[in-house]
């Protein structure tokens, strides 16, 4: 900037200078050329040429314009000279005063303009930072609440079998992916990482169910949902966070190596402990192969969710005499409405039948079989490894799923039912032949079983349920 502006004071200087030195080179010739300096001779650099126009002369102090004498006296040529020799002193005077006051200023200039620059850039970031907050917020993911509902820092037998129970008290599945779970020891001052976001990815908990938290090797009847190498002790207190970081349930201060119930924090309620679901009646044939159904009985008092039994859901699931593994009959892991009334019953039937599950007016229905010498069963959870509820299996059935001794093979237009709703845990006492099959009704007829090797048999008649 200090050069552009030099550069204009020394155009503007020539400028001057050219209109300075105009009316004095006005002069007629030939009274030039009579006159001569000591040892100077104006002939020997010849005429001088005629300018014709009149510059103005500025005033040093109020730098105004002022018009030239009409008809100034002749001067001489050695006035002349001093003449614009004092101005030219006048001008470099005032250009050295006019540059000094530029580079007095510049660094002022400069120092304002950085100023406003640094200004200008801080209210620019003020104004960035705000946006992504105000956006973030905005957008935000408001979490559900899901609760600390029970813990177990050990048992009678060992150590290591510890859990954490989380309750969804809520009517939608949760997903848990990137909540955590956070622990304090007795003397802490911070929490830390008891079951890391990892552990939950892809994790859910079910519309008014639990998700098992289990110490690693204890595998609780094959119910935990996750396992941690993290072990509890006395004085822990647990933190339950969602992936916005918020606390959503506290347990605190674990004081009993037993069983606690509801979170410190005002954790959920106590899950109920219901008496088992019963399979109470199995029809494997009807007019066809196909027209096959299964009656389950509620013992209860109270109404039970299929999808939220003791800590997990209820899946019913089937196996061949030979088989090595379980079939899925029908799982209720994502029917939340799915329930049995207290004292009553539900019926799954085959769908292999278009018509068939209206017709005995089943409450579910898969296209899967039963046939004969099979067994089936109620697991809690998984195939294969979850806890068996209730199970049975008739005719040469002699598998897992099975309970003591088989029952006896029903024919065609027959049922397999429960007397009296007895469970001794062998399927030869506890089930008996009807000739009257009775889908979700009290269970009425039954045929005499043969004695067997042990004398035991059933010589009551009458109604059954």
């Amino acid at each position: 900037m200090l050069k552009l502006y030099s550069k204009s004071l020394v155009f503007v200087f020539c400028l001057f200078l050219l209109l300075c030195i105009a009316p004095l080179l006005e002069q007629p010739q030939k009274e030039l050329e009579g006159r001569a300096l000591q040892n100077f001779s104006l002939a020997e650099v010849g005429p001088l040429p005629v300018l014709h126009f009149q510059a103005p002369v500025f005033n040093e102090k109020e730098e105004v314009p002022v018009a030239l004498p009409a008809n100034p006296e002749p001067m001489s040529f050695e006035d002349q000279l001093d003449d614009i020799a004092e101005k030219l002193d006048i001008i470099q005077q005032q250009v050295n005063e006019l540059v000094a006051e530029a580079e007095a200023n510049e660094p002022q200039k400069l120092e304002e303009d950085k100023i406003e620059e640094e200004k200008n850039e801080e209210d620019e970031a003020q104004e960035q930072e705000k946006l992504p907050e105000k956006t973030e917020e905005q957008a935000r993911t408001v979490f559900e609440r899901i609760l600390i509902s029970e813990v177990q820092i050990a048992s009678p037998t060992s150590e290591k079998e510890e859990f954490v129970k989380l309750y969804n008290p809520n009517n939608e599945d949760v997903d848990l992916t990137d909540w955590y779970l956070q622990r304090k020891t007795k003397d802490g001052q911070d929490y830390s990482t008891f079951v890391s976001n990892n552990l939950f990815l892809g994790k859910k908990i079910t519309a008014n169910g639990y998700f098992l938290i289990c110490r690693e090797g204890y595998y609780f009847n094959g119910l935990c949902n996750i396992f941690t190498e993290n072990p509890l002790t006395e004085g822990n207190s647990l933190v339950l966070k969602n992936p916005n970081r918020e606390i959503s349930d506290e347990f605190l201060t674990v004081t009993s190596p037993v069983v606690i119930v509801g979170g410190g924090g005002g954790g959920g309620p106590p899950p109920p402990v219901y008496q088992n679901i019963l399979i109470n009646e199995v029809q494997v044939e009807g007019e066809t192969t196909k027209d096959d159904w299964i009656e389950l009985y509620n013992p209860n008092d109270a109404d039970v969710f299929l999808s939220n039994y003791n800590g997990s859901y209820l899946r019913l699931v089937r196996r061949a005499k030979t088989s090595l593994k379980d079939y899925t009959v029908k799982s209720w892991s994502a029917d939340a409405d799915a329930k049995i009334p207290a004292g009553g019953f539900y019926l799954w039937a085959s769908s292999s039948n278009d018509g068939y599950p209206l017709s005995v007016g089943a409450d579910c229905y898969t296209k899967q079989n039963i046939s004969a010498d099979n067994g089936i069963a109620l697991r809690l959870g998984p195939e294969n490894t979850g806890e068996i509820i209730d199970a049975v299996g008739w005719g040469d059935f002699n598998n897992v799923l099975l309970e003591g001794e088989p029952a006896l093979e029903s024919g065609g237009g027959q049922s397999i039912i429960r007397v009296d709703e007895i469970d001794t845990n062998d399927n030869s006492k506890d089930f008996v032949i009807s000739n009257i099959p009775t889908p979700k009704a009290e269970n009425q007829e039954w045929l005499e079983p043969p004695i067997n090797d042990s004398g035991d048999y059933f010589s009551d008649s009458g109604d059954y349920h």
